[in-house]
């Protein structure tokens, strides 16, 4: 398959998904039928059944594209931070803001994990390993207490984000600033020293 060909043909999936979004997002699993995904993206049903081939298929597709698109919009706001601490609290911010901005991407996934089995080949741990290990640096570093057990403190973190996406996809002119604080304010604080040590 030359360049070209796999330009196309990488367009065509995100089309598709993007069309699979919308149409879950809007009216709901049972109604996302893959005639109505093909007629949205404006593909023919044999270009799309190529890359679909089914509807678990196509669930696991759209997962695996809003998490990947959500971390890379994470990572590269905490890229940045300073300190352990500065990107955990980067994290949590910058997850409620994708969750905000990007209203239908997050209520495609929650219909398909609410109504859905969870799609194979996704991996939701990935998201906890990753703040796993930026509490395990935070330890090290004297910003947050020894005693936190800081995989069972990710899970917490992200069980508590996924909680919130529901929370802001109902509400979505609450006032995010305001909700980030206050999320971070009790978490933070619960995991912190007191006497952390400073960065020049």
């Amino acid at each position: 398959m030359t360049h070209q060909q796999t330009s196309v043909q990488t367009r065509r999936r995100q089309e598709l998904i993007e069309a699979a979004i919308a149409v879950i997002a809007t009216a709901g699993i049972a109604a996302a039928s893959i005639d109505r995904i093909v007629a949205k993206a404006g593909q023919s049903k044999g270009s799309a059944l190529y890359h679909i081939q089914n509807k678990q298929k196509l669930y696991e597709m759209v997962v695996a594209y809003v998490y990947a698109d959500a971390a890379q919009n994470i990572m590269a706001a905490i890229a940045g931070q300073p300190t352990p601490a500065a990107k955990i609290e980067t994290y949590i911010r910058a997850n409620l803001r994708y969750i905000i901005e990007h209203p239908q991407p997050i209520v495609a996934v929650q219909k398909i994990v609410t109504e859905k089995p969870a799609p194979t080949g996704v991996s939701v741990d990935q998201a906890t390993l990753a703040l796993q290990k930026l509490l395990q640096l935070a330890q090290a570093d004297g910003e947050v207490r020894s005693d936190v057990d800081s995989h069972f403190t990710a899970v917490l973190f992200r069980q508590a984000i996924d909680a919130a996406s529901y929370y802001i996809a109902a509400n979505p002119k609450a006032d995010l600033d305001a909700y980030a604080d206050s999320f971070v304010n009790i978490y933070m604080h619960a995991i912190k020293t007191s006497n952390r040590r400073h960065h020049a």
